[in-house]
């Protein structure tokens, strides 16, 4: 409102860009603000809160199968296997070997095992090791074919087929991450990570603090290893609920676990119900699990308006020309039908057409799983890097952008802070679930 009275431009357009958790944000601006925000392009929002996300580690065995075959999923799990085996009955010299093998950093309560505190100490240091570790095939996944010069599916798949000793490979795969990442060992130190967790000082640059207290408080999403439909299955008595629960109470304080069924009843989950909003996502991502990605998900897929990608990443839509993915076949086809959707949210503004689309669907890549309604491009595709589609330069109705990517991240920590203000003073009665026990968005 602010910025539209700045520029004169009250009675633009405004259409919400949002990718992940602002992505959430773009989809909720519109659904609350209908009178301020015309429409929103929600781009990969996890919008269902989870306490517990062990799909995020299947997808990312399915984009491993996706790049590499069966071959590579089979091999990232028998690596897997053999190392959980050692950490879980080896002797000390074989833990060693072991750790030393992938270079961690503080491997002697690991090696040390023993009972009490000491057993404490070794799980919660094994934790954060193998959290790195499969951290690491997480985050390339995640981001694949982000940056030029870092490591896609295809190469970590490529690289675990050069032996048949899938663990030696492994090996290999966790060097290769090290020199990419410029470090000379994998953290594995719970009190360190806790200590970074505490730090309140700020760093405009990092916002892994404020995400995981915020995935403590509202949202859960934690990415365990306990489903079997994973390579990482083997990992399931460690990378348990109970690390995040033991991060969410010692480094923020929070012993409630995070009311998911709360956070999904006051944003709507997958059930969100208004026009003007188009839910893309790719099937490589792993945090499409939790949007809208079918017609077959929540109460109103089938009139909800969705673009699944086929090969693509988390936000792949939103990434400028740099990108070596924006090159894909159906991510090229996919940006056309944002545009052309966006066009249709603006031809038919006015009060008798709000919510008609001009567009009929196809599918995203010609061997693409996608599911439910998509849009056709049409000729009026990015130009450079610039689309103004079938609007004039001269039309009446000028058409204002909001992007929320990483402002909206950041200004979400006040509006968060504001809101568990208000929640604490209602009196809702919150659950305790009892379980056991990252990657951020």
């Amino acid at each position: 409102v602010h910025v539209a009275k700045e520029h004169a431009a009250e009675s633009a357009l405004v259409v919400a860009f949002g990718g992940s958790y602002p992505g959430n944000l773009a989809a909720w601006a519109r659904l609350k603000y209908p009178h301020l925000v015309h429409a929103s392009v929600a781009s990969s929002a996890p919008l269902r809160a989870e306490l517990e996300f062990p799909e995020y580690l299947e997808v990312v065995g399915r984009s491993l199968q996706y790049y590499g075959g069966d071959t590579c999923y089979a091999a990232v799990g028998q690596a897997v296997a053999e190392l959980a085996e050692v950490l879980h009955g080896g002797s000390p010299t074989d833990k060693a070997a072991a750790l030393a093998a992938l270079s961690a950093c503080a491997p002697d309560a690991i090696v040390a095992g023993g009972a009490g505190e000491d057993a404490a100490a070794a799980r919660r240091d094994t934790w954060v090791l193998l959290s790195n570790l499969v951290g690491n095939f997480q985050g390339t996944v995640q981001y694949n074919l982000e940056k030029e010069g870092k490591l896609t599916v295809a190469d970590v798949c490529d690289a675990m087929a050069l032996s048949d000793d899938a663990h030696e490979q492994f090996v290999k795969v966790q060097a290769m991450y090290l020199k990419e990442n410029n470090e000379t060992c994998v953290d594995s130190s719970w009190d360190k990570m806790i200590g970074e967790m505490k730090n309140s000082s700020f760093d405009g640059k990092k916002a892994g603090r404020q995400w995981t207290y915020q995935t403590c408080n509202e949202f859960g999403y934690f990415q365990t290893a306990s489903s079997p439909d994973q390579p990482f299955y083997p990992f399931a008595e460690d990378l348990d609920l109970t690390g995040y629960l033991d991060i969410c109470s010692e480094a923020f304080g929070i012993s409630e676990l995070p009311d998911t069924e709360w956070t999904n009843y006051f944003y709507g989950g997958v059930d969100i119900d208004e026009e003007n909003i188009l839910f893309v996502n790719g099937n490589i991502d792993p945090w499409h699990i939790l949007g809208l990605y079918s017609e077959d998900i929540g109460k109103h897929g089938q009139e909800a308006d969705i673009l699944y990608i086929d090969g693509t990443a988390h936000c792949a839509d939103m990434h400028g020309t740099s990108s070596p993915g924006t090159q894909l076949p159906a991510l090229i086809d996919a940006q056309k039908a944002i545009s052309s959707k966006v066009d249709s949210w603006i031809l038919n503004s006015s009060d008798d057409n709000i919510g008609a689309s001009t567009s009929s669907p196809t599918t995203a890549g010609n061997d693409s799983p996608t599911v439910g309604p998509t849009f056709a491009p049409t000729e009026s595709g990015p130009s450079n890097g610039h689309h103004h589609g079938g609007i004039k330069m001269g039309k009446t109705a000028f058409v204002f952008t909001l992007i929320f990517m990483f402002i909206a991240g950041l200004t979400a920590s006040f509006s968060l802070a504001a809101y568990v203000w208000r929640r604490q003073r209602t009196n809702i009665v919150h659950h305790s679930i009892l379980g056991e026990g990252y990657r951020e968005l």
